[in-house]
């Protein structure tokens, strides 16, 4: 156990350190009094010993993919420690001592050599938000010195001035005024938040980040733009493999099963389709695989539960020709094709049944067990004017019988029922059965312990659809959900 005893080497670390340390710094270390505060200050030093040649390291980077924000930034977050003010101003007083005047000069040289002639403006301030907090940059802003320049820079570079050191930095190219990290952290707090408002609240208790709610929706829109178009583009390329027949699958297939499931949800949105319609389908789905089951047994049952590992999910809010696009993509990053067994559990919609054969020919289609007896007990209550005495039985009895697969039986017992009965119910069961035929044999689906149900998927629309988009009132613009949905999905996805 470390006791808390006072020390005695101020002065030695105020003497060694005095060229990295300013003002504030020194006080800090004359207020310490215990041994973790000095703990804390020697991870600090340890730090800042690193810091200048790596900050000069920086400053000569010419990666312009990148700002130089960005990287300072990251320069910041390696140290984890207390002192997080410290870091920022120290930071902020370095990047606002950078040699503009050199900047300057190299600029106004470069643009004369075109023919355009620059003069200084004014010094303004500019807010750039980062992980660290807000650092204020004051810099320099040049102007074509006379109207034939302002027409020559106008016209040849669509410019109306120039800011020496935002172009050094790069935060000329940030969108937002921010940092990338800081965008990432704004659309992180909207997945885990109820609304935007409560995004702000928890981005402003929680972060260093400071940003109105409009901001955050349009940060947020911005990023999950990025990443539905990644995604859409990284699908073109699988579809498109897909299409001219080039797809390879090793002959040795791995001993386990690949599981793909798919799932229709609605959302009210604010625009009308043709009929004058709200709302909208979103189609959700996700692969995983038997390899990263969880299992245990249930000391209370006695039986065995199992826990899906690792699964992907991809939504799209649209066409099912631009969902089985993004479907079949992380199917194949996931293991496609690589299994003995693949698996497409469903509710046997007809769109899902079409993409099955284009895009999964191999897999086995197994309708939602669940979700057929739901059916059955919803045809039931009809047929038998809702006595329960009578349809409970019957719809426990039929269930059983699908799951032991006397599917025979079961047609027998709906080919005995009254047509004009039937046909004044709501849901045609015999119907909807026959058109599933094929993905009804659940006694072999279970001796072959597979699973039967989509529960997966139910509960994923729950985490990914509902939780965020379908709160009391909520109306949403259908491209920004769509952006809202593609974050969902990664957040979600592990």
């Amino acid at each position: 156990m470390v006791n808390d005893q006072p020390f005695n080497d101020k002065k030695i670390i105020l003497s060694l350190q005095k060229d990295e340390l300013n003002h504030q710094f020194a006080l800090l270390v004359e207020s310490f009094t215990t041994k973790q505060e000095f703990e804390q200050l020697t991870k600090l030093l340890n730090w800042l010993s690193d810091y200048k040649n790596d900050f000069n390291n920086i400053l000569n980077n010419n990666n312009n993919m990148v700002s130089k924000i960005d990287i300072f930034e990251k320069l910041g977050l390696q140290y984890d420690g207390k002192f997080k003010n410290l870091l920022h101003k120290i930071i902020s007083d370095d990047v606002n001592n950078i040699d503009e005047a050199l900047l300057i000069l190299k600029k106004k040289q470069e643009y004369s050599d075109k023919g355009i002639i620059l003069k200084n403006f004014r010094i303004a301030s500019k807010n750039i938000i980062t992980l660290l907090g807000t650092i204020k940059i004051n810099r320099t802003n040049l102007r074509p010195k006379t109207r034939l320049d302002v027409l020559k820079l106008n016209t040849t570079e669509n410019l109306h001035s120039i800011t020496p050191l935002d172009e050094y930095l790069g935060i000329n190219r940030l969108p937002f005024k921010m940092t990338i990290g800081a965008m990432l952290e704004i659309a992180y707090w909207v997945q885990r938040s109820n609304s935007y408002e409560e995004a702000e609240e928890g981005l402003q208790k929680y972060t260093r980040i400071n940003v109105k709610k409009d901001t955050i929706r349009l940060v947020t829109n911005n990023v999950g733009k990025l990443v539905f178009e990644n995604d859409f583009k990284q699908a073109e390329k699988s579809f498109e493999i897909l299409n001219k027949g080039n797809l390879s699958f090793p002959s040795k297939k791995l001993n386990h099963d690949f599981y793909i499931e798919c799932d229709g949800a609605m959302f009210h949105t604010r625009e009308r389709d043709e009929n004058g319609y709200t709302w909208k389908e979103n189609k959700l789905g996700m692969v995983f695989c038997s390899d990263t089951f969880l299992s245990w047994k249930n000391k209370k049952t006695d039986k065995r539960e199992i826990r899906i590992g690792n699964r992907e999910y991809t939504a799209y809010a649209g066409s099912v020709d631009i969902f089985q696009k993004l479907l079949f993509n992380i199917a194949i990053q996931n293991g496609y094709g690589q299994y003995k067994n693949t698996i497409l559990i469903s509710d046997g919609a007809m769109w899902i049944k079409n993409m099955k054969e284009l895009c999964f020919p191999d897999a086995v289609h197994i309708l939602d067990f669940f979700y057929l007896c739901e059916n059955i007990n919803k045809f039931a209550k009809e047929y038998f004017n809702e006595n329960k005495d009578i349809y409970e039985p019957w719809v426990a009895d039929l269930c059983q019988k699908l799951k032991n697969s006397e599917i025979k039986s079961v047609l027998d017992i709906l080919n005995s029922l009254n047509r004009k009965t039937i046909n004044k119910c709501s849901f045609n069961l015999l119907n909807y059965i026959n058109k599933n035929i094929n993905s009804i044999d659940y006694k072999l689906y279970i001796d072959n312990g597979w699973f039967i149900g989509s529960g997966a998927i139910e509960s994923a629309n729950k985490i990914v659809l509902q939780e965020r988009l379908k709160q009391a009132g909520m109306r949403w613009n259908i491209e920004t959900a769509r952006y809202i949905i593609a974050l969902m999905t990664k957040v979600k996805s592990k």
